[in-house]
């Protein structure tokens, strides 16, 4: 059947994205009572499913999906966390903010706005203290879109400035930067039918790296079922990997003679996201493969329940952070934590919730 977005290849006789077509839910099943309540106001982003807080400011970076439908095209989207209630939209707007940004760069244009689709992302600061971003698309071709981030009046501004598109054999979820280049994790090759594959926790795919001077390599050898959120060590020696259907998070050697680690967990693990404490943040669905593929179809309702944790990088040791999501917000697939509270993307929800933590659960360090 085909996918029901072009620029999103199903499986063979199969069904659309495992997180795009999420989208298409009708609605969320119900959970216990006794589920965290979001704080209001909510964050008025929609279908955010990857978020990051842009080092040396209060603002929050979110990628905001495309409709499953084609109705609506995604976008780029920065909050203020003081005022958290107004969404800036930065990309893509209807004028240009530089001529360079319609440039054909390396092979390729900047995106249309009628078909950009964005999912993961990643904000870097580089050594002269300038911003990159590099985002994940799906729109018009699968892709690493690269932006600068200036910060004008105090407010963000993208500026598109290349892509690199991906192999044939492997399907972008999340993105992370190097110095020389960055790191994606490939959840599958479109070209099988992964979805049978993710139910039995097959391995579907692997970390790539990229840098212009090499092109596209294997960043690790272990291959992986759903190979979805992933971060670099601040050293640039390990890689964060979670492992979506095979409920796993990875610690992998980049660069170092090293053995690869990792520990189980009882979700699917969905993106990784540094904390100011030095650990990560990992979010996740308590759910089955099976039970997104059906909220996916629309033949059950989705479930919403997700957690967060927080991993030690050096022993994956993991503390308990959050275990929420009812009819009001679920299917949580990304967080990061500001002072007291927790910032959690959706694909599937019209907002982005946070969440109270308890003083004991939020680290000493106010946010960046």
């Amino acid at each position: 059947m085909p996918s029901p977005l072009a620029f999103f290849p199903a499986p063979p006789r199969r069904h659309g994205s495992l997180f795009l077509a999420a989208t298409m839910l009708c609605c969320l099943a119900p959970a216990a009572s006794s589920a965290p309540s979001p704080l209001a106001p909510p964050v008025p982003v929609q279908r955010a499913e990857d978020l990051q807080q842009i080092p040396g400011t209060g603002w929050v970076l979110l990628s905001s999906m495309a409709a499953a439908d084609g109705s609506q095209a995604g976008a780029l989207y920065a909050v203020d966390a003081a005022e958290p209630s107004r969404a800036l939209k930065l990309f893509p707007l209807a004028t240009l903010a530089r001529p360079s940004d319609a440039v054909h760069t390396a092979g390729c244009a900047a995106p249309a706005a009628s078909t950009f689709a964005p999912h993961g992302l990643h904000v870097q600061r580089r050594s002269d203290g300038s911003l990159d971003v590099l985002v994940v698309n799906h729109g018009g071709r699968e892709s690493i879109e690269a932006f600068d981030l200036d910060l004008v009046d105090g407010q963000p501004r993208l500026h598109w400035k290349r892509c690199v598109v991906m192999p044939v054999d492997a399907w972008p979820n999340a993105v992370a930067a190097l110095d020389d280049g960055f790191v994606v994790t490939g959840m599958y090759d479109p070209r099988r039918d992964y979805l049978r594959q993710f139910a039995r926790a097959e391995p579907t795919g692997y970390v790539l790296r990229w840098s212009p001077s090499s092109g596209w390599q294997r960043a690790s050898p272990v291959a992986l079922s759903g190979a979805n959120g992933i971060e670099v060590s601040p050293d640039r020696h390990w890689l964060y990997v979670s492992e979506w259907a095979a409920r796993r998070i990875w610690r992998l050697p980049l660069d170092i003679e090293a053995k690869p680690s990792s520990v189980s967990v009882d979700y699917l693990p969905d993106n990784l996201r540094w904390a100011d404490d030095g650990q990560l943040l990992a979010t996740g669905q308590m759910a089955t493969p099976q039970a997104v593929f059906g909220c996916v179809l629309g033949k059950t309702a989705c479930p919403p329940r997700f957690k967060v944790e927080r991993i030690r990088p050096d022993t994956l040791a993991r503390t308990p952070l959050l275990d929420a999501g009812d009819a009001r917000f679920g299917l949580g697939t990304g967080a990061i934590q500001l002072g007291q509270m927790l910032w959690i993307g959706s694909a599937a929800s019209h907002y982005v919730a946070r969440f109270a933590l308890s003083p004991a659960a939020a680290p000493a360090t106010p946010p960046r």
